[in-house]
């Protein structure tokens, strides 16, 4: 063997030495890692079925509560109707901390895949390292000394060969270095995504179980009142329904008394006078240009909601309920005019603004007012607080439990609330 093939063989075993020594010491590590990913994954199938499961109890109770909906409204019905409600809302907590759970594992998988993922970009830095040692070295003497120095045309493109072999070996490296850095970037910022993630469910989880509270306590409550007997119940029901009847009465009259201009408006000046300045305070309102009344965004019941359980008693569902706390400050989402605030005591207490453009937005079960008759508010005012619990000031007859019922009408007629909402 002459002094060039050994330098040749020389040069090639240190690449491959390169090459491979880091890379079984990674693997040993890197298989132990993959043994712990591998875990927590079979693990979040299971979670998985659980949730899947869970699901399942939830539409069996649906249907349940939908039947009970349909059926006479009787006292056995409406405690069938409120248990179902009490099933499936456990089985929606169910499902939550199954959510929980699995976002963790799924959390913790990401974490050693982080890990995973910077040792293998150690490995490459140390890989591209040595590479880079060995074609300075390697080249220190250049093209033309090769050329030179050797006997042979084959002996001189046997070294080009070999340094093209390092060349494509440090190509290789880089490429790998490249994409586990971003792969690197990609886990990070999914593990972010998760732990956000994490964090509404956990308020989900929250907010399901202060709805088992409410069913709860809107059954105790209607135990109470009926004191088992069905004559009782429906002499409540018929006086609930003959209170949301009068009410929605009333609404209707003072949208026909401002739109007409004939009971608070006497005269066309006093109504052109309104509309301008509700349009100088920013009371147009069109699709998409209302702000939420409430920080919550959550939908407890839609416009003309199907699963509404009070459709038979008193018909379509006419606004939407969003989720708020009891006591939750109701914002105006436009500039507007209150045409009434009425406080019902324990009845249901209601509020009304009227906007540009024969526009209105109704606020429902509300416990508390910052509001007066006649007043103009602008955007963002504080114009009363939520309510709705059962047996608390203003809920009413037909409530569930603590939310906000928003409304907008155009020219007194209900129309879906979340065409007029802002999208963000």
């Amino acid at each position: 063997m002459d002094k060039f093939e050994l330098k040749a063989y020389s040069l090639f075993f240190i690449f491959v030495f390169v090459l491979i020594q880091p890379l079984s010491i990674f693997a040993e590590s890197s298989t132990y890692y993959q043994e712990q990913i591998n875990k927590l994954k079979q693990q979040t199938a299971e979670k998985n079925d659980a949730i899947a499961e869970a699901k399942k109890k939830q539409d069996e109770y649906q249907a349940i509560i939908d039947q009970k909906i349909e059926e006479k409204t009787t006292l056995k019905s409406q405690k069938e109707e409120i248990q179902g409600q009490i099933l499936k809302t456990k089985f929606d907590i169910i499902e939550i901390e199954n959510l929980i759970e699995r976002t963790n594992l799924e959390i913790q998988t990401l974490d050693l895949e982080v890990i995973q993922t910077e040792k293998n970009i150690e490995d490459q830095k140390i890989k591209i390292a040595e590479l880079i040692k060995i074609i300075y070295k390697n080249d220190s003497k250049g093209i033309l000394d090769a050329f030179f120095l050797n006997d042979s045309l084959s002996e001189f493109f046997d070294q080009i060969k070999y340094t093209e072999s390092i060349n494509s070996g440090l190509s290789t490296a880089l490429d790998d270095y490249k994409q586990n850095k971003e792969d690197l970037k990609n886990k990070k910022q999914e593990l972010r995504d998760k732990a956000l993630e994490l964090d509404q469910n956990k308020m989900s989880l929250e907010n399901k179980k202060e709805d088992l509270q409410n069913d709860q306590d809107r059954l105790a409550n209607l135990i109470q009142q009926t004191q088992g007997q069905e004559d009782k119940f429906q002499s409540i029901l018929a006086s609930q329904i003959l209170q949301e009847k009068l009410m929605q009465a009333e609404i209707d009259q003072i949208e026909k008394d401002i739109n007409s201009a004939n009971s608070k408006f006497r005269t066309a000046k006093e109504r052109e006078a309104m509309e301008k300045k509700l349009l100088d305070m920013g009371g147009a309102v069109s699709n998409n240009s209302l702000s939420w009344p409430v920080p919550s965004r959550e939908i407890l019941a839609y416009f003309h909601d199907i699963h509404y359980p009070f459709r038979k008693q008193i018909g379509e569902h006419s606004g939407v309920d969003i989720r708020a706390k009891q006591g939750t400050p109701i914002l105006a989402p436009a500039g507007g005019y209150v045409a009434m605030a009425k406080d019902n005591g324990y009845g249901y207490s209601y509020i009304l603004l009227v906007h540009a453009n024969g526009v209105s937005t109704l606020y429902g079960h509300v416990s508390g007012f910052n509001v007066v008759n006649d007043q103009y508010v602008k955007q963002g005012d504080v114009i009363g607080y939520t309510g709705a619990t059962p047996g608390t000031r203003g809920a009413g007859p037909f409530t569930t439990g603590a939310h906000l019922h928003f409304e907008v009408r155009v020219n007194g007629i209900p129309v879906n609330p979340l065409e007029y909402l802002k999208i963000k």
